[in-house]
């Protein structure tokens, strides 16, 4: 028999097996860790043999079997999934293989590739660019080619049981409109200044950019507000929008917050001490805390002398007169009674805060209910204990939780606060 060059094309079907041009007889098998054993046909052959005795020739023939191709050169090795990138293609190559100066490794992604794509491969970052792909040295290591999705590394870029993960590839699989409407990434930083994201675009009706409120929600042309957004905690960006939106002109910007160690000196303590975010405990087992709420009533027209305001509920823990813009109506205009639940306006009446400074209608009464406990157990997920039941039902929605320092009954408050550099009396107000 007679020993020739042949290349042959091997591929694997979805139960691992390598078929010749992927049909017909096994040529061995891969597996999902992808470990490749080729193993060729064993064929039976018949070998004739001639021997001549006294003169005469006789032939005769011997069965044997031999593997259908011995294997000398791998030109070739390409991997290529049905999937989307983003599952893992793993490279199978061996080093004990004899291979040729011209081995090249493939990796065929999905076809029809929108701008550049980024994957790590043996704990490397690379990114293509204008049909060439770089790595994280920004050198140039391969090529790839946008239309059929494959791409091409040099042999070095490649060793055994290595794991390329694709981390963003945008494809156009509408029929040659290179357009989408949802994106969704991370951004390369955490822990984002709130209403910091910026992000560029070009839809189909012009070249816009986009903006992030205090709440992560991103609002622009074209693009759905109810369902965008950016969680600055994480990074996590989810955009929609209303119109096809170019690919390759999206950019965006944002602004990220880091911590650097202080002097002890100039804080006045030992930075080590607090937490990497510079947050401390606000409720701790042991401490006081305040549950309280908090209910405006509005006063219909404006008030008048003697005129009582009869409120939904008793046993306030304060009740006070405020304005439109907030003011306090002076202390000495009303009397509350907080056991009754009970405002009553002074005769005469002027409606003027502490200062003297007049008011603005329209009027409401604020009144806060509350109970003090002593803190049982504090957890992480925000629950807490407490010594003693409440005295009344808090509506959950506008109840709030505070720690509180209890100091005994002394305390102080200051009105009408201004400064002077020269004065000739003491007096409650500027003097000229």
């Amino acid at each position: 028999y007679f020993e020739d060059a042949t290349f042959i094309t091997l591929v694997a079907d979805s139960n691992g097996i390598f078929r010749r041009d992927g049909s017909g007889q096994s040529f061995g098998t891969v597996s999902v860790n992808g470990n490749i054993q080729i193993q060729f046909p064993i064929i039976t052959y018949r070998r004739a043999i001639r021997r001549t005795i006294l003169g005469s020739t006789y032939t005769s023939y011997e069965t044997g079997t031999k593997p259908l191709f011995n294997l000398r050169t791998v030109t070739q090795m390409e991997y290529q999934t049905t999937g989307i990138p983003g599952q893992q293609y793993v490279n199978v190559y061996s080093e004990s293989l004899p291979v040729t100066q011209n081995f090249s490794y493939f990796v065929r992604t999905l076809p029809s590739i929108i701008g550049s794509v980024t994957f790590v491969l043996n704990n490397r970052n690379f990114v293509t660019r204008q049909g060439n792909v770089f790595d994280d040295n920004g050198q140039q290591v391969g090529t790839i080619d946008n239309t059929s999705g494959v791409i091409e590394l040099q042999p070095n870029q490649v060793v055994s049981d290595v794991t390329p993960t694709f981390t963003s590839i945008f494809t156009d699989n509408t029929g040659g409109n290179q357009a989408l409407r949802r994106i969704s990434f991370r951004t390369s930083a955490t822990d984002l200044t709130t209403s910091s994201f910026l992000l560029r675009y070009a839809t189909t009706n012009g070249t816009f950019l986009a903006t992030s409120d205090s709440a992560g929600i991103i609002t622009g042309t074209d693009i759905d507000s109810t369902t965008s957004s950016v969680d600055t905690t994480t990074g996590a960006v989810v955009i929609n929008f209303t119109a096809d939106v170019n690919p390759a002109s999206l950019f965006y910007d944002a602004v990220a917050e880091t911590t650097l160690p202080l002097d002890p000196e100039l804080l006045g303590l030992d930075p080590v001490r607090l937490p990497p975010n510079g947050r401390v405990p606000v409720f701790d087992e042991g401490r006081h805390l305040v549950i309280f709420q908090e209910e405006t009533t509005d006063i219909v027209g404006t008030p008048t002398a003697g005129q009582t305001v009869t409120l939904d509920r008793q046993d306030q823990a304060y009740i006070e007169v405020i304005d439109v813009n907030g003011q306090r109506l002076d202390y000495a205009q009303y009397t509350a009674d907080r056991t009754a639940g009970t405002l009553t306006f002074a005769d005469p009446l002027s409606l003027v805060d502490r200062a003297g400074e007049p008011l603005t209608a329209p009027y409401q009464v604020v009144d806060r209910v509350e109970d003090m406990a002593l803190a049982t157990s504090v957890e992480i997920t925000g629950r807490v204990g407490i010594s003693a039941p409440l005295t009344r039902d808090y509506p959950a929605d506008t109840t709030r939780v505070a720690s509180a320092l209890v100091w005994g009954d002394i305390g102080s408050r200051v009105f009408s606060i201004f400064s002077q550099q020269s004065f000739d009396v003491w007096s409650d107000q500027r003097t000229t």
